[in-house]
């Protein structure tokens, strides 16, 4: 097992070649962030098969023998492409990399006065793949897992100080399926940020207690934690 100041994780989001354009566009403008070629916490790339959605990488000191843990682990990596693709247990698709600077960004705050913050990856796991896989999380990358009081479908992974992306592993309602994984923002007002993402051009699927569903271009959540520490606001 890595120690968790040594594994840090970073998302991209994979648009379908007919989705790039307008999912680029749209994330630019609700994020705030230019593109780059240095890489960074949130990235965009675009394939050529398959629907749009989001996949990990993940960064690690010593990639040889994170290949033979993943292995050990019941993931699958493929050694002979360059960029070591590997699929967890449950299939979600990630990439193993070496390590790498990353930085994470302060909170944005928008006209109005509230502030916000991509900050969490959540790993969404039909409830056949919930006992290997996010074992299989929480030892690839060291961290501690904690659970969320009230929430027992729920544990996050607690990130190394400086980490700019935090993993939550959510335990779906689905018995079976495939394990994906979306992005959620960390909102110090949940009304206000989801109207300025409404009108970027996302849409509202669902809107729950202490979070809210969108589309854009692929499915993520806004949810009522504080920017500042990632951590659910007490009610």
């Amino acid at each position: 097992m890595a120690s968790n100041d040594d594994t840090w994780v970073s998302a991209y989001l994979s648009f379908a070649d007919s989705d790039y354009d307008a999912g680029v566009k749209l994330w630019r403008e609700l994020t705030g962030y230019p593109l780059s070629d240095d890489g960074g916490f949130l990235r965009a790339r675009r394939h050529d098969s398959g629907p749009s959605g989001v996949h990990l990488d993940v960064h690690v000191p010593n990639v040889g023998a994170a290949v033979g843990q993943i292995r050990r682990l019941g993931a699958t990596i493929d050694e002979g492409d360059e960029r070591l693709v590997g699929r967890s247990p449950g299939g979600l698709p990630f990439r193993l990399v070496g390590d790498s600077e990353l930085s994470a960004s302060a909170p944005s705050q928008w006209p109005g006065g509230h502030t916000s913050l991509v900050d969490q990856i959540s790993i969404d796991i039909p409830q056949e793949h919930w006992d290997i896989e996010s074992a299989f999380w929480a030892t690839l990358t060291g961290w501690e897992t904690q659970t969320i009081p009230g929430l027992a479908e729920y544990a996050f992974l607690i990130r190394p100080p400086g980490a700019p992306l935090r993993i939550i592993l959510q335990k779906l309602g689905e018995p079976t399926g495939t394990v994906r994984a979306h992005i959620d923002w960390a909102v110090s007002d949940r009304v206000a940020e989801t109207e300025r993402h409404v009108t970027a051009g996302a849409r509202v699927i669902q809107v729950n207690p202490i979070w809210t569903v969108l589309d854009g271009v692929v499915t993520y959540c806004v949810t009522d934690r504080d920017p500042a520490t990632g951590l659910h606001y007490e009610k």
